[in-house]
Formats: C-alpha cells, sequence, structure tokens
C-alpha cells in the first residue's frame, strides 16, 4: 500500500497525461474510447502517485475485460465531491462476485475461466489508497454488459 502524506492534487492534469496511453491500447484491441472530463476540477486531497496508479488500474482493468465494444471515462464535480466514473461494455461480474471484489487476491470467476491474467490485488489496493485519502468507490455491473466503477473524492477547500 502507498501511503503519502495528502496535498491537494488537480485531477485533470493527471487524467491528461495518464488517458492517450490508455486510450492507445484500447483503440489498438479495437475498442471505442470516450472521455467527458470537466475542465477545471476543483482540487482533492491526497496524492497524484496514488490516484494516477488507482486510475490506470481501473481503466486497464475496463480494457482488459472488454472484448468489444467500448470503455469510457467521464469526470466532473457533485456535492463536495469530485466524481470518476468508468464504465465498459465488458464481460461484466457476476452478483456473487461483487461482495468478494474489493477482498486481498479475489479474482471473479468469470475472469478465470476465461484465462485472464491478473493477480487479485489491483482493486485491493484500489480500495485501500483511495480509502486513505476518504475516497469511496463502488461498482454496479452486469454479466455479459459490462461494468461500471464510481470514484469519489472530497473537494479540499484552499
Amino acid at each position: 500500500e502507498m501511503q503519502r502524506n495528502p496535498e491537494p492534487v488537480w485531477l485533470n492534469p493527471v487524467l491528461d497525461e495518464a488517458l492517450p496511453p490508455l486510450a492507445d491500447r484500447a483503440v489498438q484491441k479495437g475498442l471505442l474510447f470516450r472521455q467527458r472530463i470537466e475542465a477545471d476540477l476543483p482540487p482533492v486531497m491526497g496524492n497524484i502517485e496514488v490516484f494516477e496508479m488507482a486510475l490506470k488500474n481501473l481503466l486497464e482493468n475496463a480494457i482488459k475485460f472488454t472484448p468489444s465494444g467500448s470503455v469510457q471515462i467521464a469526470a466532473w464535480q457533485e456535492n463536495g465531491s469530485v466524481v470518476v466514473e468508468i464504465m465498459d461494455e465488458g464481460i461484466g461480474i457476476p452478483p456473487e462476485g461483487i461482495k468478494n471484489l474489493f477482498k486481498r487476491f479475489y479474482r471473479a470467476q468469470s475472469a478465470v475461466e476465461r484465462g485472464i491474467a491478473g493477480t487479485g490485488l489491483g482493486l485491493y489496493m484500489v480500495k485501500e489508497n483511495l480509502r486513505n485519502y476518504n475516497g469511496q468507490i463502488a461498482v454496479q455491473s452486469t454479466l455479459g454488459k459490462g461494468t461500471t466503477f464510481t470514484v469519489r473524492l472530497p473537494i479540499v477547500q484552499l
């Protein structure tokens, strides 16, 4: 786990740097990559490396678990938080897998059956690292239709 001193982080530059290589990877796989990022998002309290790692992990998973269709990232401010939503049209997560998804070393049966590589640590680390900065992550998924991860980070008043 990455424990860093919290500081104000502006997510627009983080996203500007992180998204192009991930968009390229999605397009090379034949996926449609869409982004709707609100300009001038307010700062959130945290650590730039931690947020970059978390967003990359979520997007890499979306690309990895989407054989065809689209991957989308959106970010906006709402009710004192910056919300980042990553949506895919991938294989989805079975209902019984949702409750275990953020546990250490957990891998959904649908991923194991399809031979998709992974350690089962990524989402655990994402959740723990976000929690260190009062962030939250939620997931909604429909098997065979896709998954949406929603990250909420409290806006910091400077």
